[in-house]
């Protein structure tokens, strides 16, 4: 699913509302020592680190493009402008169109940090600064690493960012960030 219509902050907002926790009646449930709780909820964020450790360590993130596309590698700095938008242009002359993954994602914090060296709050001050002042739009939003390669390989005029565990014959790698 992409995200075409919707602003960087009406995805932030759903994201963060959608993450709330519901109020619950607890009439019926037992109590639970606090002690208890923290323990529980010490175990489960181990466990949540692991996987995601274990999946960072599997994959890495690529830079991506259609096999369409004539662009056979990139450099750091012409990554970092093709999605900052202070280029509009492949090397060779041809108009590119970037795609980012939502805030949500995992990949989009180790791509901005790792290319960009920027947070998420810088990327988000980035970006509200030049919309605020009509400059420029971020790029458009997939929903996932499968949503980026489907919208990279229709078209030569997309990049996009993916774990190297999603690339698939549709598309080639044009940078791997380093780790």
């Amino acid at each position: 699913m992409l995200y075409q219509d919707k602003s960087y902050n009406n995805l932030l907002l759903e994201s963060i509302s959608s993450q709330a926790n519901p109020s619950h009646s607890r009439s019926n449930e037992m109590e639970i020592h606090p002690i208890i709780q923290a323990r529980i909820l010490l175990a489960s964020a181990l466990l949540l680190a692991s996987v995601f450790y274990i999946n960072s360590v599997n994959a890495s993130t690529v830079v991506i493009v259609s096999k369409d596309n004539p662009v056979t590698s990139l450099t750091q700095l012409e990554v970092k402008q093709l999605f900052l938008k202070q280029n509009k242009y492949f090397p060779g002359g041809s108009a590119v169109l970037p795609i980012d993954q939502t805030p949500n994602q995992a990949v989009k914090k180790d791509f901005y940090q790792s290319v960009a060296h920027m947070t998420g709050s810088q990327w988000l001050a980035y970006w509200s600064k030049l919309i605020f002042t009509g400059k420029k739009n971020p790029p458009r939003l997939a929903a996932d690493n499968l949503d980026v390669v489907e919208l990279v390989a229709s078209s030569p005029k997309y990049i996009g960012y993916i774990d190297s565990d999603s690339i698939d014959n549709r598309v080639k790698v044009v940078y791997s960030v380093p780790h």
